[in-house]
């Protein structure tokens, strides 16, 4: 009997251990903010006012987070973010809340800080690569921009649920190896205090030509700052999954040793 517990006892252990590794994996990715929170490096820009071509940009100083696999927090980086929009995508209307799907959506962290060695690994200055973003589908475009009328605080986001839709995002990193078909990826970008830039009488977020089929955002400035999602089984995960089962097996072999 005191047999059977303690084989009892060494496979649920194998058990949490496993499921709650596998359950840490799903953990958000990383997580970037403004190096100065003051300034407003985020440009939506319309430059006609009379069709869908804004062209939408950022290139600031940021604080870069790793929120997964051991890697370092708190590296200065640069940020560099690229996209506009195309005759397609008009700014819709919900009642108040108005969306608009972007083309290609492209970030980029560069690592700005003295090049050093962090737990093995060599981060370069103005060279290595941080992580990099594309979202773009070619049904659903790069990136949806959501926010409410008069609003100061938009977003932008995207998701991928591992089979490419709504949106087919890539991540490539100097430092981690991403998996290919079956990831699943999401970012969320926070835009606040939005400053429009070609109309002084109007505050916060509005578009232009209502109702006229043409309908482009006010071009604005804004803060930015945001967060990665990344989740797919790891090596390290299978492995613990895998111990998970052995905690299984474990199990029924004390029970068959148990009835024999």
């Amino acid at each position: 009997m005191m047999r059977r517990i303690q084989v009892m006892i060494i496979a649920i252990a194998f058990m949490v251990i496993g499921f709650a590794s596998a359950m840490a994996a799903s953990l958000p990715l990383a997580s970037f903010a403004q190096a100065n929170p003051n300034t407003l490096p985020f440009v939506y820009t319309n430059p006609t006012k009379t069709a869908v071509d804004a062209i939408i940009s950022a290139n600031t100083p940021v604080t870069f987070n790793y929120l997964a696999y051991g890697l370092p927090t708190g590296l200065p980086a640069q940020l560099t973010l690229s996209s506009s929009t195309s005759t397609p995508n008009n700014v819709q209307a919900n009642g108040p809340i108005l969306t608009q799907v972007t083309d290609q959506f492209t970030m980029q962290f560069i690592y700005t800080g003295l090049t050093q060695t962090i737990n093995g690994k060599v981060y370069t200055q103005n060279v290595s690569n941080l992580l990099t973003m594309n979202s773009n589908s070619f049904f659903y475009g790069g990136a949806l921009i959501m926010g409410t009328t008069g609003s100061t605080t938009p977003s932008i986001g995207g998701q991928d649920d591992g089979g490419g839709l709504p949106q087919s995002i890539t991540y490539t990193s100097d430092y981690i190896g991403f998996a290919g078909p079956g990831s699943q990826k999401d970012f969320t970008l926070a835009l606040t205090s939005l400053t429009n830039t070609n109309d002084p009488s109007l505050t916060g977020l509005h578009r232009d030509n209502p109702g006229s089929g043409v309908e482009d955002f006010h071009s604005f400035k804004s803060s930015i700052s945001g967060n990665f999602g990344y989740q797919v089984p790891e090596p390290n995960t299978l492995m613990l999954l895998m111990s998970s089962g052995l905690g299984m097996g474990l199990a029924g072999f004390g029970l068959r040793r148990r009835r024999a």
